[in-house]
């Protein structure tokens, strides 16, 4: 993931949108369970607990993602896209060729991740990368009990097939992998990373398990 960059006329707006949504967010304190962000990312995590000036939170549906970070300094990143928005709307846009490029990635995920929810298929499971599942293994022995241990859930992948949804908002990209028979995204499920590119494989899942891996 890309980190928010100063030093530019977009770095210096953006910086002055996320100062202000966190002076909002200080003003009206954030709620547990709520998406929340931080300017050293541009992931949306959920708030999953407040220790004193110490905020836990977590990738939606990847309870073993928990990070910590300075309360004061998250913010609410619906917020931010809505004073963007505002600014936008007043500006010509001067988008730089990386942010384009990222851009034009995302939306390639959302286009593939609505055409293979919305087809209702069932997929063969390809298996899950070595690498990912060394990762997977340590982050259930660092947070046990989070979610579903990653053996369980390859029983289930080889037993019912699998299934590509997205998460509770989908233009944010945020797309995942479950067992056919589950909707449980909190607790049952990999992102399109984890899986293997194998030969034969459906060309629209194997152009998003790539496309989440740059």
């Amino acid at each position: 993931m890309a980190s928010f960059e100063d030093g530019s006329k977009n770095g210096e707006r953006l910086s002055a949108i996320i100062k202000s949504a966190q002076e909002i967010a200080r003003q009206n304190e954030l709620k547990l369970g709520q998406k929340v962000a931080h300017p050293s990312d541009y992931i949306v995590y959920i708030l999953k607990e407040i220790k004193g000036d110490t905020a836990v939170v977590w990738l939606p549906g990847q309870k073993n993602t928990a990070k910590e970070f300075p309360l004061n300094e998250l913010f609410d990143p619906n917020v931010a896209l809505k004073k963007a928005l505002r600014k936008r709307s007043h500006e010509k846009p001067e988008l730089g060729v990386e942010e384009i490029e990222k851009e034009q990635r995302k939306k390639r995920i959302i286009d593939l991740a609505k055409e293979l929810s919305e087809s209702r298929e069932s997929f063969p499971f390809p298996g899950v990368n070595p690498h990912s599942y060394q990762k997977l293994k340590a982050d259930e022995e660092e947070f046990p009990g989070y979610v579903t241990p990653i053996d369980e859930l390859i029983h289930r992948f080889k037993r019912e097939g699998m299934k590509v949804v997205f998460g509770n908002d989908p233009e944010s990209g945020n797309v995942f992998i479950l067992p056919r028979g589950s909707d449980d995204v909190e607790n049952d499920s990999i992102f399109p990373k984890h899986l293997q590119v194998v030969e034969g494989m459906d060309r629209r899942l194997k152009e998003l398990i790539l496309l989440y891996r740059d």
